[in-house]
């Protein structure tokens, strides 16, 4: 996108109603710790190791690691099936930056050093990731915003 791309040029990037990338990794490990948890637990429970044994937090503890892995991974999995598309909240700020009179390009890839190579190919050319580019417009706006309020 440029920022002389038309209204529907624009509109026709691909969004999901999705969180940020990795959200969904992030909920499944919580989600999934307390049924590993709980399974471990029971399952302490069921091999008659008493309550406060060394045995019984080993194995709660694996327990709920196992979980927060596993869940980990369904997540992200989960995610990338169902999310295509950048998240519709954020492609507010794509539209900033073409408001700003900068181009904005998209890569969708289901391949790492797909992506690897063409962030590298970005970054060598000058371009900003995305990540870098909004932390610098934020550390600006935390450096305007509190000079407005030291003005007061």
């Amino acid at each position: 996108m440029t920022p002389r791309s038309s209204a529907r040029q624009i509109n026709a990037t691909p969004t999901a109603e999705g969180e940020q990338p990795g959200m969904g990794a992030i909920i499944g490990a919580l989600a999934v710790t307390g049924a590993g948890l709980f399974a471990a637990q029971v399952l302490t429970v069921l091999l008659g190791f008493p309550f406060m044994s060394a045995a019984y937090g080993w194995l709660t503890a694996i327990g709920a690691l196992a979980g927060c892995l596993l869940g980990a991974v369904a997540g992200a999995k989960l995610e990338d099936a169902l999310t295509r598309g950048l998240p519709r909240d954020e492609f507010y700020y794509y539209k900033n930056e073409l408001a700003y009179g900068r181009s904005v390009i998209v890569v969708m890839t289901d391949r790492c050093r797909q992506l690897r190579h063409a962030r590298m190919s970005l970054e060598g050319s000058g371009a900003a990731v995305l990540d870098a580019a909004r932390k610098a417009r934020w550390i600006g706006l935390r450096a305007l915003s509190g000079s407005v309020i030291g003005e007061r």
